[in-house]
């Protein structure tokens, strides 16, 4: 069985390569190299199947197949995969605290394995006094965040900008205690056009594995105590995010 934490590597390397127009090939022999584990092989072996592939390694040969054809087929051997092995999807997902990114649970909808909401990363939702969910929430609906009856300040809008592309910054600088922050992209207002002309990586300071697209001007919400623990890498040196921190 699949275990946690090489399913949510695969989903987010998934989303990544589809997202970047990325040979999935890469991430995926990147992994296999890593993390030497049976039920990443059979996933392997299952995907070459459904091209057709008798023997060999589908990622070495990538160049054979497109690469959504092999991002597909990758998805449906992951999920088949957790249905035989584990049961449902979703309770597989939520009792292991896995969140995939949005773009991987679109893929995932429409090769006909829905994900909920709440197994999704970068949802917003609204939440009860006793801190149950009640629905998913738009962005009008952010202040309602922690529906409480001191709802979390919101600063003005800032922008980080990363000096170098090969460098990950901190957010902010110093420690600055808070509920969550909001990331999205930067937009010239008068034409409505990207600033950036590459995706920027978000994570910690060890790890940027989360996309944010060069469009995402809607951006999303990260549920943390503290925006400098949050890291930017840029693709290109120079280019930035818009943020606000909700205390």
């Amino acid at each position: 069985m699949i275990s946690s934490g090489v399913y949510q590597i695969c989903s987010d390397s998934i989303a990544l390569a589809y997202d970047t127009n990325a040979y999935i090939a890469d991430n995926m022999l990147s992994i296999q190299e890593e993390v030497q584990e049976e039920s990443f092989l059979i996933i392997n072996d299952n995907a070459a199947q459904m091209i057709n592939k008798e023997a060999g390694n589908i990622y070495e040969d990538f160049t054979n197949y497109g690469n959504k054809i092999i991002i597909d087929k990758t998805i449906v051997a992951m999920q088949e995969h957790v249905l035989a092995h584990y049961g449902l999807l979703n309770d597989f997902l939520s009792e292991n605290g896995i969140k995939v990114q949005r773009t991987f649970a679109t893929l995932s909808e429409t090769l006909g394995y829905p994900i909920d909401e709440q197994n999704i990363a970068g949802t917003l939702y609204i939440w009860d006094a006793d801190g149950t969910t009640i629905n998913s929430a738009t962005e009008e609906t952010l202040t309602l965040l922690y529906n409480s009856d001191a709802p979390p300040d919101i600063s003005s809008t800032n922008e980080k900008t990363v000096t170098l592309a090969e460098i990950a910054e901190p957010l902010v600088a110093v420690s600055t205690p808070c509920k969550a922050i909001w990331i999205g992209a930067p937009v010239t207002q008068t034409t409505g056009l990207a600033e950036n002309t590459k995706l920027v990586l978000i994570g910690d300071s060890s790890n940027q594995i989360i996309p944010l697209v060069q469009d995402n001007f809607q951006g999303f919400i990260i549920q943390i105590s503290d925006a400098a623990t949050v890291y930017i890498k840029v693709g290109v040196d120079g280019e930035s995010v818009r943020y606000l921190i909700l205390t």
